[in-house]
């Protein structure tokens, strides 16, 4: 592998539950409904929002009835990220790591369904402009379909002027996982904070499954590394 591809919420910054909060009060608010956590892990975790609000809202609603909903959500979601200054940070390990992939001139890009709002969002409180360049972020603009179709990935490896099979990517939620692997990505690795063996089951294929990125030479040995591999 010759460069690497985050994916942002719940694989850079551990925000899986803010957006979780976010989505059930905005449904109850707007629905008045309550949704299961099996349909929550189906329909919403890792999905682009403007499948989500067809899928709750209808196929044919409306472009700016999509814009609208989405911001309504996104806006409670900052403000919950906000409210939670204990865990409004990147996830452990990642600074230094994009800082050892800088260091050995490893091009990186993100892949996110978050939108332009949201990107700015990170981008002004996370400094991500330290490791990032703008062009080389990839987020939902409506031009593309969402996770799990494999666009975002084959975008975000054309903005580094990669092939996909160059590519390591690092991913927590089954949509994005497929997503890669359907672009041809060369390795995905999970993400997975409460559980890293979790991954593994559902997705064999899988380089390796790690709760965070503080083993930082562990992590640097995956562009090379041929065997898929668990981390605790």
């Amino acid at each position: 592998m010759t460069a690497v591809i985050f994916d942002f919420n719940g694989t850079m910054f551990f925000d899986s539950n803010k957006h979780e909060q976010a989505w059930r009060r905005y449904l109850e608010q707007e629905l008045g409904k309550r949704i299961s956590r099996q349909t929550y892990q189906r329909e919403v975790h890792g999905k682009d929002n403007a499948d989500i609000v067809r899928y709750f809202w209808g196929a044919q609603v409306s472009a700016e009835e999509i814009s609208r909903r989405s911001e309504e959500k996104e806006s409670l979601y900052r403000e919950l990220c906000l409210a939670d200054k204990a865990a409004f940070h990147l996830a452990g390990g990642l600074p230094e790591f994009l800082d050892a992939l800088q260091e050995q001139q490893t091009p990186v890009a993100i892949a996110t369904t978050a939108e332009l709002a949201n990107v700015r969002f990170y981008f002004e409180h996370f400094g991500l402009g330290r490791w990032f360049q703008p062009g080389r972020v990839v987020y939902q603009d409506g031009s593309f379909p969402g996770k799990p179709n494999p666009a975002i990935y084959r975008r975000a490896a054309a903005a580094l002027d990669k092939r996909p099979e160059e590519c390591l990517v690092f991913e927590d939620s089954g949509a994005g996982i497929t997503a890669a692997r359907q672009a041809g990505c060369g390795a995905i690795a999970c993400v997975a904070p409460a559980d890293s063996s979790r991954c593994l089951a559902a997705f064999p294929f899988l380089k390796a499954s790690i709760p965070d990125f503080r083993q930082r030479d562990f992590l640097l040995s995956l562009l090379q590394a041929p065997t898929l591999t668990v981390a605790n």
